[in-house]
């Protein structure tokens, strides 16, 4: 009964693919006869812990067995498994395994392990087959007891304020040793490290983790204690068995080399922005310039000094900090001018001055670059219906060192064209061309972000114009001027646009002219006019083992300040609305498998008023048809075709004449994905995929054109348009290959001659009524 139930929900070909993906069948192959091989190896921890303990431990010790006791199966047609040569089993490689279990136990802090192995035969015709188990019994954690650093020794001759003791009090927030917490080597490996890394930043320039020493007591101070009765020392000796701990002290290596102890102030810093090492003949052309404390030293004259400064961390006469080193070795190597940045280090010897030499290799100033693009659409918006082929080319040139600054400036010139697969027609031509200027620093200077967001922030001026026509329908005329920026810390990324200016200049053809009188709403969703608007969106970016996930989340303003001067022009082309969505992204590796996850929630609000007349603001009652959002084709809802889905629930004819294509003012999705590995073919990954699309568009003003598609939250499930299907992509490395198979599952807006399937499970289904989807990478 669940199975029917099942089928009759999903289908009988996903049904079936997932019956596949999970079966497997164990075959061996190249084997030598009557010899024994490695054919299972399991790990198994015994002992009282909990459930999620135990998970942990287990997936570290199969880390650990040794490369000969694993088993390397590979798969055949998605779901045959082959094991092919499998190792000759040799009971020392059990040994092996074993020293690095009890490796692996004492660096995560336990000391009272034990380990056991069981080998079993299993003779099968001429197969000689031999699995080991491994049983570990771990044994009590060691937990963290005191934490004491002596390192009160002062250097250089410098007050004790100065002394490294100092610096390892005032950052003890941020210590990775905390008392009660599990013993971990690597733990105490991380903190040694944190303590280099923060006298180096405190002028300790040639500090390492070699010149510290750790050292720790498993007995106790109190153990050492003799005692006057015994019963108080049982239970001593009891606590320890049952709650073992282990003290830590860091203090200095016994005899630390007292150059690596001497703190460093920055010195001289020379600058070389076109240095070729390779062209000894250059070094003769050599031109010095002076700006302020630093020196300049150029050969070619191709870059302006004083632009470099703000890349510059390292400030003459103060303390050395290698935050600073980095940030400006990282700024430079961020900027697309140079090829090869290199920052060498000179300390003055018998002195506590570090003297710097940037030399950077310029890149090639020019870079050209031709693409040529091709696309296969269904039913395209405003078509005479059928199917038609995208063709485009585009060319980039690029300035990576406009006006000697080191910005970059981007012109980009793209035509495209669509056309019937007989190349007999032309539907649509496509022009447009763009100019971007890219400033490594953030412009205006008077703009206040945080400091570690500005040191890394870009300003960006854009100009753009293009031309869109449509047989019969409609010729749009788009220009376009914006300025912003973008910056990112720890991990945040934002982008800001304001002012963005765009102007759409639409003339109507006669085929839109007939499309308006089948639907009045398209008068006002159909026009031209001005934006002017500020955008913002924000990406916030979490990576932790192995779940990658991420939330997005923009905006934009458009005429709410021009607004509020009223006149014939902003009254009858100034556009007014506010647009705001959020995405949120989550992968999860299991494996080479991997869980996959979206959630999509927009929305737009028009904000028309009353004209003079008394009549409503026809620019402005629905979002313009440029803004608005779309469901169906390759990136999202796979089982329709592009703007084939909604709005809400409305059933109406997407004949050409009178609805082709849907659009809608508010849109939600949820997409959710199981990739998994299927072989490894000429080098490339074979990857498949089971999925399900749900979500849909609406109006959010009531629209008598369609009904029913404006959103109504009593009305979601009824509204909910839902899509699954399978597929399977070859991941090239540089590029993911996507070919999808999905079904309609659950169609809210069908067609009105299937008015009658409407939100029927699989309505009619068949095997070859699923959607075909092309693509490049993965959806989300």
């Amino acid at each position: 009964m669940i199975l029917r139930r099942l089928v009759k929900f999903c289908g009988y070909p996903i049904i079936t693919v997932m019956i596949l993906s999970f079966y497997s069948c164990f075959t061996v192959k190249k084997y030598t006869p009557g010899k024994p091989f490695v054919y299972k190896t399991t790990v198994s921890v015994e002992g009282k812990t909990t459930p999620g303990l135990k998970n942990i431990l287990e997936k570290g010790l199969g880390q650990q067995i040794d490369d000969s006791l694993r088993v390397r199966t590979r798969n055949k047609f998605l779901v045959k498994k082959i094991l092919a040569n499998p190792a000759r089993f040799d009971s020392a490689n059990v040994q092996m395994t074993i020293i690095n279990m009890e490796n692996y136990l004492h660096v995560n802090g336990y000391y009272r392990d034990s380990i056991g192995y069981k080998n079993v035969l299993e003779i099968e015709n001429d197969q000689h087959r031999v699995i080991t188990h491994f049983y570990v019994f771990p044994g009590q954690l060691f937990r963290l007891g005191s934490i004491s650093y002596n390192l009160s020794q002062s250097v250089n001759n410098t007050p004790s304020k100065d002394s490294l003791q100092s610096l390892a009090n005032r950052s003890l927030d941020q210590s990775q040793l905390k008392k009660g917490e599990a013993f971990s080597e690597n733990d105490i490996s991380t903190e040694l490290n944190r303590l280099s890394a923060n006298y180096r930043d405190n002028g300790f320039l040639r500090f390492t983790t070699e010149l510290l020493q750790v050292t720790w007591d498993t007995l106790g101070y109190e153990m050492l204690q003799s005692f006057t009765d015994p019963l108080e020392q049982i239970i001593v000796l009891q606590k320890r068995k049952d709650d073992p701990t282990a003290d830590i002290e860091i203090g200095l290596a016994e005899e630390p080399d007292s150059v690596k102890l001497v703190r460093y102030s920055v010195g001289t810093v020379k600058i070389y922005p076109d240095y070729y090492s390779d062209n000894p003949g250059q070094q003769r052309k050599l031109r010095e310039e002076n700006k302020g404390e630093y020196r300049f030293y150029s050969y070619g004259n191709k870059f302006t000094p004083k632009k470099l400064l703000p890349f510059l961390f390292l400030v003459p006469g103060d303390l050395y900090r290698e935050s600073n080193y980095q940030k400006t070795l990282n700024k430079f190597n961020s900027i697309s001018a140079w090829k090869l940045v290199v920052i060498n280090q000179l300390p003055r010897k018998n002195e506590d001055t570090v003297d710097f030499e940037i030399k950077m290799t310029p890149a090639k100033k020019m870079k050209a670059s031709v693409g040529v693009d091709l696309s296969y659409q269904q039913g395209s918006f405003i078509s005479s219906g059928g199917n038609f082929l995208g063709m485009g080319t585009s060319l980039t040139l690029i300035n990576r060192n406009l006006a000697k600054g080191v910005n970059e400036a981007t012109t980009l010139i793209r035509y495209g064209l669509e056309v019937s697969p007989q190349f007999d027609s032309i539907q649509s031509t496509q022009f447009a061309v763009g100019y971007i200027i890219s400033f490594p620093r953030l412009l205006p200077r008077f703009i206040r972000v945080p400091k570690a967001a500005r040191d890394y922030a870009r300003s960006l001026l854009s100009a753009n114009f293009a031309t869109e026509s449509r047989i019969n329908y409609y010729n749009i005329k788009t220009l376009i001027f914006s300025w912003g920026c973008r910056f990112a810390w720890k991990n945040v990324r934002i982008n800001l646009r304001f002012p963005n200016i765009e102007y759409n200049l639409l003339n109507r053809k006669e085929g839109l002219d007939a499309l308006i009188k089948q639907n009045a709403s398209y008068k006002y969703i159909f026009n031209d006019g001005l934006i002017t608007s500020a955008i913002a969106d924000a990406t916030f970016i979490f990576d932790k083992n192995k779940v990658a996930s991420s939330l997005k989340i923009g905006t934009e303003l458009s005429g709410l300040l021009t607004g509020v001067f009223r006149n014939v022009f902003a009254d009858n082309k100034l556009y007014r609305f506010i647009k705001t969505d959020a995405e949120y992204v989550r992968v999860q590796s299991i494996r080479r498998s991997a869980i996959a996850w979206r959630i999509f929630a927009g929305a737009g609000f028009s904000l028309p008023f009353k004209t003079k007349n008394g009549k409503i603001d026809s620019l402005n009652y629905y979002m313009p048809f440029f803004r608005q959002y779309y469901a169906g084709g390759s990136g999202h809802m796979r089982g329709w075709t592009v703007r084939k889905l909604g709005p809400g629930s409305t059933i109406k004819s997407f004949a050409n004449d009178v609805a082709p294509d849907r659009y809608g003012d508010m849109c939600l999705e949820l997409n959710f994905e199981y990739r998994y590995f299927i072989a490894r073919l000429l080098g490339t990954n074979i990857e498949g995929a089971l999925f399900t699309d749900i979500g849909n568009i609406w109006f959010i003003r009531k629209n008598n054109d369609f009904v029913n598609g404006e959103f109504n939250l009593s009305r979601l499930w009824t509204d909910i348009g839902i899509g699954a299907g399978t597929g399977i992509r070859a991941n090239l490395g540089f590029l993911k290959l996507r070919l999808d198979y999905s079904y309609k599952a659950k169609n809210p807006s069908p067609d009105p001659i299937d008015a009658a399937l409407q939100n029927k499970w699989f309505a009619n289904w068949d095997l070859f009524s699923g959607q075909v989807n092309l693509g490049i990478g993965y959806p989300f």
